[in-house]
């Protein structure tokens, strides 16, 4: 159902996205900055107005998300969608908004220095001849500009800037760099930015700043927020050295710190797992991290959150408490305590991996006891691909942004935001219900034990020992963004999971969906789970790494009771997706 509305000049729609999700949309036709302040000055009164009762409320271009709570789900959308509808009304319309919109902050005004062209720039002289202009021209009217931070997302701290001058619009590169270093500036289409780290990308390099607009030493760690004005300063090689120079000890400084914080961290706890041997990719996990997904950082957390929830609970563990998630191949630890210390629980969910503590198998779902000297180690796949850690107490790494996940994309997290190598040594926490315990583990999600609305209990073959796995899916919000055939080829195909699959998203092998060409949205918020529809028609199911602004058609969203399942299935795996009821 959705809930359409016209006030004045401005038209709009609030559909459902997702079990607990509402799209507010615009009708546009580009990029308005007028329309993108009115919808951050409505996020602002939606954050304050529904206070705990909002999981998130994102920007996109002309779109606002608002995702509930799970206490604020089960009365329906409907209600929280009224009272989105009477708000957008009235900021959208003028009538009221411009009070409103007096009386948010002003926007702060970002300088960015740049150093054009030369081996910063590789396409400043392409640029230029495509526009018929000469680079000095180019360099000019991009720096002359000022644009608007309409959102942030693809990574964190990436701001979508316009409006580019038209007649500096130029199309995306053919075929996308595998490599664009961190802070490039680039333009595509009407719009441009600085490349926060370094990532593949098809934007068009004009320049490089040496500014570092991903700052995770400071809170908020971005350089650029929604909202904000930002203009280009041009600079000579000579400034360009003197503030990298200057930006490259604040990063330093940080990371000694950080460094110097979790040292000091692990020599004060008395109980402590040594990494002999780190496996394919075990990283520090909790259930995810809510804060600064308006600043285009992931929700991160483990991929299977039913299963950390069971390995937690089985130990004693609040469900939010940090835990490992173990991929595939998993790591080899030691248990250092002091000597005659009472023993600990541990539990292992999810996924078989051949877990094995001092030489006995600990099955998933079994509770054993971790001793000083023990040693736990996983000898082979079994069945499902990730399998989840907890300890009596909780992993005691530091809390960034609310949370103890680790973002790989951004560095954060878990244990100097990396994956687990040889040699580290992983502090444990108090067990819970100790006094004296020095942190309290991260609190539960808001959807945590959530199952999908009206959809009754899961189906069968959740940890992928099964030939076909079945997963329900909600309609997406895009139908008609794709061709007429789409929705039933997407839900009658049983398709495969790629190889290129990660904790990003799911590649999804099988026949290419319709995509009707030219009438891609908008780039817009995408909650956890939704299915894009890239160009070449292929369907990507977004997990918990994956960037929070997104401009491919929305096919469907994965039904969170669901979710679980799709962090079991390994590449080759059989699924097709059922449509539930909304």
């Amino acid at each position: 159902m959705a809930w359409e509305t016209r006030r004045g000049a401005a038209a709009f729609a609030v559909l459902p996205f997702g079990e607990r999700g509402l799209l507010l949309r615009v009708a546009v036709e580009g990029p308005d900055v007028d329309v993108n302040g009115r919808l951050h000055a409505l996020a602002g009164r939606l954050r304050a107005g529904f206070g705990g009762r909002a999981a998130a409320v994102l920007v996109g271009y002309a779109s606002l998300y608002l995702e509930l709570s799970g206490e604020a789900a089960p009365g329906g959308l409907a209600p929280a969608a009224e009272l989105l509808r009477r708000e957008a009304a009235r900021l959208l319309s003028g009538r009221g908004g411009e009070a409103a919109l007096a009386r948010a902050a002003p926007p702060s005004t970002v300088v960015i220095p740049v150093l054009y062209g030369g081996a910063h720039g590789p396409d400043l002289a392409e640029v230029a001849r495509l526009l018929r202009r000469t680079p000095e021209e180019v360099v000019r009217r991009h720096s002359e500009t000022r644009y608007h931070a309409f959102c942030l997302g693809f990574a964190p701290g990436f701001a979508y800037l316009g409006a580019l001058p038209e007649d500096l619009a130029v199309p995306r590169l053919p075929q996308p760099r595998t490599r664009v270093p961190a802070g490039s500036v680039a333009v595509a289409g009407r719009q441009t930015a600085v490349y926060p780290s370094e990532s593949p990308g098809g934007w068009r390099i004009l320049g490089r700043t040496p500014r570092l607009v991903y700052r995770p030493w400071e809170d908020p760690p971005v350089l650029i927020r929604p909202g904000d004005a930002v203009r280009f300063e041009p600079i000579g090689e000579a400034e360009f050295r003197r503030i990298e120079e200057r930006e490259a000890a604040e990063a330093a400084a940080w990371e000694t710190r950080v460094r110097e914080a979790a040292e000091r961290a692990t020599e004060a706890a008395s109980w402590a797992l040594l990494v002999r041997e780190a496996g394919l990719l075990t990283t520090v996990q909790d259930l995810g991290r809510m804060a600064w997904r308006e600043l285009g950082f992931p929700l991160a957390g483990a991929l299977d959150r039913g299963a950390l929830r069971m390995a937690n609970r089985r130990v004693g563990n609040p469900d939010g408490a940090a835990g490992l998630e173990v991929t595939l191949r998993g790591p080899a630890l030691d248990c250092r305590a002091p000597g005659g210390a009472p023993p600990r629980r541990v539990a292992v969910a999810g996924a078989d991996l051949g877990a094995e503590l001092d030489g006995r198998p600990l099955a998933p779902g079994e509770v054993g006891e971790l001793r000083p000297g023990s040693r736990l180690v996983f000898r082979g796949r079994r069945s499902g691909l990730r399998a989840y850690l907890a300890v009596e107490g909780g992993f005691d790494v530091p809390v960034v942004g609310g949370s103890r996940a680790t973002d790989l994309r951004s560095g954060i997290g878990g244990l100097a935001g990396r994956a687990l190598r040889p040699g580290d040594l992983l502090p444990l926490g108090t067990p819970p219900g100790d006094e004296h315990a020095p942190h309290a583990p991260h609190a539960e999600a808001p959807w945590a034990g959530q199952g999908a609305r009206g959809t009754g209990p899961a189906p069968s073959g959740a940890r992928g020992g099964v030939d076909l796995v079945t997963v329900r899916a909600l309609t997406g919000p895009d139908g008609g963004c794709l061709g007429p055939s789409a929705s039933e080829t997407f839900f009658g195909t049983v398709w495969r999971v790629g190889p290129a699959s990660d904790r990003m998203g799911m590649r999804l092998l099988g026949p290419a969906l319709p995509v009707s060409p030219g009438r891609e949205p908008l780039s817009e918020p995408i909650p956890h789970g939704t299915i894009q529809v890239t160009g070449d028609g292929t369907p990507i199911v977004l997990l918990a790494d994956a960037q929070t602004i997104g401009g491919y058609p929305k096919i469907a969203v994965v039904c969170e009771a669901d979710l679980d399942r799709l962090a079991q299935l390994a590449p080759g795996a059989r699924l097709r997706f059922a449509r539930a009821k909304g």
